[in-house]
């Protein structure tokens, strides 16, 4: 992930950490948005992120500090899921299913 932010770094980290009192970086904010502990800890900054700032920028930003788009869509799917509504970076995680192995197990 790259240290020095993007064009609309200052605008997503104020959005984000403004309300709840915190003052992260935007490199700080990178890695959270791909971390999925930040599930565990119900990190606000991180689910503003997906549920404040415009998806044009959340991509910007994804795309300008170097992290893994893969990473950030499964840690939006699973704040989408807390949250009970859709966010536009979430991707569908999949569903686990159990598969019979035979009539037996059915």
């Amino acid at each position: 992930m790259r240290e020095n932010g993007c064009r609309g770094a200052g605008t997503i980290l104020t959005t984000v950490c403004a309300p709840y009192g915190e003052s992260i970086s935007a490199a700080e904010l990178a890695e959270r948005i791909s971390d999925p502990r930040s599930l565990e800890k119900y990190d606000a900054c991180v689910f503003a992120f997906f549920s404040e700032v415009s998806e044009r920028l959340q991509r910007e930003f994804i795309k300008e500090m170097g992290v893994d788009p893969r990473a950030a869509a499964n840690v939006a799917a699973g704040f989408a899921k807390l949250a009970g509504f859709d966010l536009p970076l979430a991707t569908s995680l999949p569903e686990t299913r159990h598969i019979p192995k035979d009539e037996a197990d059915v």
